[in-house]
């Protein structure tokens, strides 16, 4: 083969994470987890609000508790991005590669049930 018939890959772009906060032993990236965490090593802790899968993103999910709205449904913008909830395998492996994990919406996941909960209220907030 001479060099003018001779062909050279294509570099490969390498997915680069960039941190949204870095100071004194601790990082925190804003992005999705299951584009960041292929990324990682071990950590000390997950702390995730991964997709449900219950079509937040179609204005779907249910809000009403005992026939009442509890919070008025939000626009998320359109798209995909809530019709599927992470496979079980995905969040196993997120489980295991942190000592700690909080997975918002754990309860959409069939994980087993914590020792406590906690609770994000996110339509309460008050700022004076």
């Amino acid at each position: 083969m001479n060099s003018e018939t001779t062909q050279t890959a294509a570099p490969v772009d390498r997915f680069v994470i960039q941190p949204f906060y870095d100071q004194g032993g601790i990082t925190i990236y804003n992005a999705d987890c299951r584009k960041v965490l292929p990324w990682l090593g071990r950590f000390d802790l997950l702390l995730t609000d991964p997709p449900y899968g219950i079509g937040a993103d179609k204005n779907l999910r249910a809000n009403k508790q005992h026939g009442r709205a509890v919070a008025p449904s939000k626009d998320y913008g359109s798209g995909a991005w809530d019709d599927a909830p992470p496979p079980r395998w995905f969040l196993d492996a997120a489980q295991e590669q942190a000592d700690h994990a909080i997975l918002w919406g754990g309860n959409y996941y069939g994980l087993p049930a914590g020792p406590c909960w906690l609770v994000w209220d996110k339509d309460t907030l008050t700022v004076s």
